[in-house]
């Protein structure tokens, strides 16, 4: 099996529920030895949790959720599918290729350019407080003499 030809696949399945509680964690395991006897490597797992179904599965209202990821060749998703086919424990499977992410390119944020002062707008006086007073009292002289 080369690296290369390895992907992630996520398999997803719903178990029965029995009233104990004890067996969808052993059947649990033992898919778990079903995909590594088929040559994958799990990721991660999330171990059954007990739900209500949207809907009656082979007249069961309540199951036990399951997810495993795993990584493997595309070969040995013929013989999971086929180990696990007709096991009675199992209302619904499905297998996914997780797809791989990628790192996404942080665009750089452009400078965004002011726009210049127009006619209507007034100009700021720059300078020290006591020269934008004095600068003030000059202009008020003005518009008073006039």
């Amino acid at each position: 099996m080369d690296t290369l030809d390895t992907k992630k696949y996520e398999l997803c399945f719903w178990l029965k529920d029995d009233g104990t509680g004890v067996a969808p964690i052993v059947f649990f395991d033992s898919v778990k030895g079903v995909v590594q006897k088929a040559g994958g490597f799990i990721i991660s797992e999330r171990q059954p949790e007990k739900r209500n179904l949207a809907y009656a599965i082979q007249k069961q209202r309540v199951g036990y959720w399951c997810e495993i990821m795993f990584s493997g060749a595309p070969e040995i998703l013929f013989q999971i599918k086929t180990d696990l086919k007709y096991e009675t424990a199992i209302l619904r499977k499905i297998i996914v290729v997780v797809p791989d992410v990628k790192e996404k390119k942080v665009r750089s944020t452009r400078a965004v350019r002011k726009p210049e002062s127009s006619e209507g707008e007034p100009e700021r006086a720059t300078g020290s407080p006591q020269e934008m007073q004095e600068q003030l009292d000059s202009k008020l002289k003005e518009i008073l003499e006039s």
